[in-house]
C-alpha cells in the first residue's frame, strides 16, 4: 500500500509522457550507437528521477489542503503516508541525488554537473517549501518551474554527454523548456477556484484566468519559434553526416516537431476562447477540467521532437559520414588536459585554440577504428566520451575539421606500445605426444629502437606445473601493422590444462594471457 501511494504523490502518472524526452539529449549529441555512455548516462537519469520525484513529493506534503478539493487521490496518498515520511523521502533522495552528482562529475571531468543539481534543488524544493514557496510569487513562479523542471534537466543531461553545448543547442533547450513551461502553466489553471478559494495565489490567481491562458500561449510559440529555429541550425550541421540536403533535413524536422505540438497549441487555444466566454467562472473552470488533458499534451509535444531527433539520429546511423581525406594543414592547436578511464569509456578534456567546424574522435585498436564520436562547432574546453576496448591498449586520435580539411591533430597514445591483439590454438599430435599449435598476433603500434627487444614466452601447465615452455624473439616490427608468432607446446595426455601466452619488451611484462 505505502508503494501504491508512493506512487500518487510523486505523480508516476506524468512518467509515459516524460521517458521518451530522456532519448533528446542522446539523439542530439551521437552519430553512433557504440559510443554511447549508456552506464553514465543511466546514472545521470537516475539523478533526474529522484529529484523529478521529490518536487512532486514536498508539493504534495504542502498542499494536501487544496488538493482535497480537486486532487482527492493525492491528498489520500500524502495524509496516508504522513508529512513527516514525506519530508525524510525528500531529504533522502534529494542527498542521494547529489551524491550520484558528485560521482559523475568525478567520471566525466564535468565539474559543473553537482552545481546544475544544487540550483534545481534550490528552485525545485523552494517551489513548495517556505520561505521561498516561488509556486505563490508570480514571476518567480516562472522562473523556478521553467528552470527546476525543465532547463536545468535538460542541460545536466546534456552535459553529461558533452561539455560543447553550442549556440543552437541552446536554442533547443530554450525553447523547449519555454513550450513546456506554456503546457505546465496551463494545467495549473485548472485548480483555479480551488487555489483562490484556499489562498493560494498561483498564477491563475495572480493574474487571472484569460491572462494566465494568454501568457502560456505566448510562451509555447515563443519557445517553439526558438526550438524550431535552433533544430535548424542542429540539422543543418548534420547534413553531411545523414547523407541529405539542409532543407530536406529540416523539413523533416519541422514536420515532426509541429505534428507533435500541435495538440496542446489546439488545447489552449480552446481553453483560450473558453476563458473568453460570457459563461460563470464555475462553468468555465467546468469546460476547462474537461477539455484539460496535461499528460497527453506533454506527451504530444515530446513524442514530436523526439520523432524528429530520432529521425536524423537513425539516418546518421544507416549513412555514416566519411570524411574525406585531406592534407593536414595545421593551422589550429589542439590540446589534451584529461583523460579518464571508466566502464570501457574514455572521457577526454581537451581544448581547441580555434573555432572548427567538427571534431572527430577516433579510438583504434589493433590498427582498426573501434569507436567515433563527432562534436561540432567546437572552439574552447571541451570534455568528450568514447568508447574503447581498454586503457592500456587503445589509441586515441583527435582531429579537428575546417571546411572537410584537416586543420589540427593530437594523439593519446596507448600506454602499451606493443600488445596481444589475438591469440588461437589448434590441438594434434606428433606421434603420441599432443601438442598445441598457437597463432599469436602481436600489434605494434610505435616504432622500435632494434630488432631482438620483443619476447614472446608460451607455457603449458597441468595442475599449477609447467610442462613446456618456448620462448620466441621478434624480428624487426614495422610501426602500425599487425605481426604473427606460431608456437608449439606440449600438452598432458589427459586431464585439464592452460596455456598462458606472456609478452616482454626490453625483458619486462608487458601482458599475458591465458588458454584454458
Amino acid at each position: 500500500m505505502k508503494i501504491a501511494h508512493y506512487t500518487k504523490v510523486a505523480r508516476w502518472e506524468y512518467l509515459p509522457a516524460e521517458l521518451p524526452a530522456l532519448l533528446v539529449p542522446i539523439f542530439l549529441t551521437f552519430t553512433s550507437i557504440a559510443d554511447i555512455p549508456i552506464i553514465t548516462y543511466m546514472e545521470g537519469v537516475a539523478v533526474f528521477a529522484l529529484l523529478y520525484f521529490s518536487g512532486f513529493i514536498i508539493n504534495a506534503s504542502t498542499d494536501i489542503d487544496v488538493d482535497k478539493k480537486c486532487k482527492t487521490y493525492v491528498a489520500y496518498a500524502a495524509e496516508s503516508m504522513g508529512i513527516g515520511t514525506l519530508r525524510l523521502l525528500t531529504l533522502l533522495q534529494v542527498i542521494a541525488a547529489f551524491l550520484l552528482s558528485l560521482h559523475l562529475a568525478y567520471i566525466t571531468g564535468n565539474i559543473y554537473l553537482p552545481v546544475l543539481v544544487a540550483i534545481g534543488i534550490f528552485f525545485g524544493i523552494g517551489y513548495s517549501v517556505k520561505p521561498f514557496h516561488f509556486k505563490v510569487r508570480g514571476t518567480l513562479h516562472v522562473i523556478a518551474l521553467l528552470l527546476s523542471a525543465f532547463m536545468l534537466p535538460f542541460i545536466f543531461l546534456y552535459s553529461i554527454l558533452t561539455t560543447n553545448i553550442t549556440p543552437e543547442m541552446y536554442m533547443v533547450i530554450v525553447g523547449f523548456s519555454f513550450a513546456h513551461y506554456g503546457i505546465a502553466l496551463t494545467n495549473q489553471t485548472a485548480d483555479y477556484l480551488e487555489d483562490k478559494e484556499g489562498g493560494m495565489c498561483t498564477p491563475a490567481v495572480r493574474w487571472g484566468l484569460l491572462p494566465t491562458i494568454r501568457f502560456a500561449l505566448i510562451m509555447m510559440f515563443a519557445g517553439l519559434f526558438v526550438l524550431l529555429l535552433g533544430l535548424g541550425f542542429w540539422a543543418s550541421s548534420r547534413a553531411e553526416v545523414i547523407g541529405l540536403e539542409p532543407k530536406i533535413a529540416v523539413l523533416i524536422l519541422a514536420c515532426a516537431v509541429g505534428l507533435g505540438y500541435s495538440v496542446p497549441i489546439r488545447g489552449l487555444y480552446k481553453m483560450k476562447l473558453i476563458a473568453m466566454g460570457d459563461d460563470k467562472i464555475e462553468d468555465k473552470m467546468k469546460k476547462i477540467k474537461a477539455l484539460m488533458n496535461y499528460p497527453r499534451w506533454q506527451a504530444s509535444g515530446i513524442l514530436g521532437l523526439v520523432i524528429a531527433t530520432g529521425s536524423i539520429f537513425t539516418l546518421a546511423i544507416l549513412y555514416p559520414q566519411v570524411v574525406p581525406p585531406a592534407t593536414l594543414q595545421e593551422e589550429v592547436a589542439i590540446v589534451v588536459e584529461k583523460v579518464v578511464y571508466d566502464n570501457g569509456f574514455a572521457t577526454i578534456s581537451f581544448n581547441v585554440s580555434e573555432r572548427c567546424d567538427m571534431v572527430v574522435i577516433e579510438a583504434f585498436w589493433g590498427g582498426d577504428l573501434y569507436a567515433r564520436k563527432e562534436i561540432y562547432d567546437v572552439v574552447g574546453s571541451v570534455s568528450a566520451c568514447v568508447k574503447i576496448k581498454d586503457e592500456n591498449t587503445t589509441e586515441i586520435r583527435i582531429l579537428g575539421y575546417k571546411k572537410g580539411a584537416v586543420v589540427a591533430s593530437e594523439i593519446v597514445k596507448s600506454k602499451h606500445d606493443i600488445y596481444i591483439k589475438g591469440v588461437s590454438s589448434k590441438i594434434y599430435y606428433k606421434g603420441i605426444d599432443k601438442r598445441a599449435n598457437l597463432t599469436i598476433s602481436l600489434y605494434n603500434a610505435y616504432e622500435f629502437k632494434s630488432s631482438g627487444e620483443v619476447k614472446v614466452v608460451v607455457q603449458s601447465y597441468s595442475h599449477k606445473s609447467c610442462i613446456d615452455s618456448v620462448s620466441i624473439y621478434a624480428d624487426s616490427m614495422e610501426p602500425g601493422n599487425t605481426y604473427t608468432i606460431h608456437a608449439d607446446v606440449d600438452l598432458p595426455e589427459t586431464g585439464d590444462c592452460c596455456v598462458i601466452v606472456s609478452l616482454f619488451k626490453d625483458n619486462k611484462l608487458v601482458e599475458s594471457t591465458e588458454i584454458v
